[in-house]
């Protein structure tokens, strides 16, 4: 069931929100009509015209206790849906419109959608990287097939082909390196941040032991007062790599060469892969 304020007239998959009832089985009302009741281990979600839209198995995932302003205590139970998940169309037939599973609120495993006479329509399901639907004619015939990725910013189409006559017709098409760097951004990004800035704060050593100093690399810049280790903290940043050091320096060296190169190597690729991830079709 979408929450309240989106259009409960269209279905996709029910949106993954928790949701809130008081102890036993609940009925909450919107515009005027019930809209969802919990019956147990299962959530009953209805279209504004009373008629069912989705039945799906939840679990209890957290209970905690508020005052209401009434300054009546009150126990609040949050559930989240877990299990098999059903959609129907908008109409007293009941019939099956989509059919698939919830894992702690997020769709998982294959989701079959259905056409009003029982046929499927879709079929869509998890890959390595991506998420891939089939789309079927009436003959049960493959017609169209898209890979979506889920990212930071939503869902994304990363290839997109559609067959005619048996024969496959490529439409849209990322490269594997834009694939790869869409599904993992944050694992991307949390990498570069961690090579990058480590090898600054090794550096730091290299330099201090190299110079026999005591100083950070953490620069302290506040108006007109300035801390002295300002040329110390440029060299800890911008140094990617050392051919000249001490004997006692060798193994850290290393590290920081390292550091350096797997750094750099993850900003040019990210740039290039970014240039380079155009549309072919």
């Amino acid at each position: 069931m979408l929450s309240i304020g989106q259009d409960r007239n269209k279905w996709q998959y029910p949106a993954n929100i928790k949701f809130e009832t008081y102890n036993g089985d609940t009925s909450l009302y919107g515009g005027g009509s019930i809209w969802r009741i919990k019956k147990g281990d299962t959530l009953l979600d209805y279209y504004p015209s009373g008629n069912l839209q989705s039945k799906s198995l939840i679990k209890l995932s957290n209970s905690f206790q508020l005052i209401d302003t009434n300054k009546v205590v009150k126990t609040i139970h949050e559930y989240e849906r877990n299990g098999v998940c059903k959609l129907f169309f908008n109409d007293t037939s009941k019939t099956i419109a989509a059919l698939g599973q919830y894992k702690e609120n997020k769709n998982v495993g294959e989701w079959t959608f259905y056409n009003k006479s029982g046929n499927i329509i879709q079929k869509s399901y998890p890959m390595t990287l991506w998420r891939r639907s089939d789309y079927y004619d009436d003959n049960g015939k493959t017609i169209r097939q898209i890979d979506r990725i889920e990212t930071i910013e939503g869902v994304e189409i990363v290839r997109e082909v559609e067959f005619v006559d048996g024969q496959e017709k490529l439409i849209y098409n990322k490269t594997l390196f834009a694939k790869i760097f869409l599904r993992y951004t944050v694992a991307y990004i949390v990498l570069l941040f961690f090579f990058f800035f480590s090898r600054i704060f090794i550096n730091s050593r290299i330099y201090n032991i190299e110079n026999e100093t005591d100083m950070s690399p953490i620069l302290f810049h506040f108006g007109p007062v300035v801390s002295g280790n300002f040329t110390h903290s440029m060299l800890c940043t911008f140094t990617f790599w050392f051919s000249n050091y001490k004997p006692e320096n060798r193994r850290i060296v290393f590290v920081s060469n390292m550091f350096s190169i797997i750094a750099l190597g993850l900003f040019f690729g990210a740039i290039i892969g970014l240039v380079i991830s155009g549309e072919t079709s």
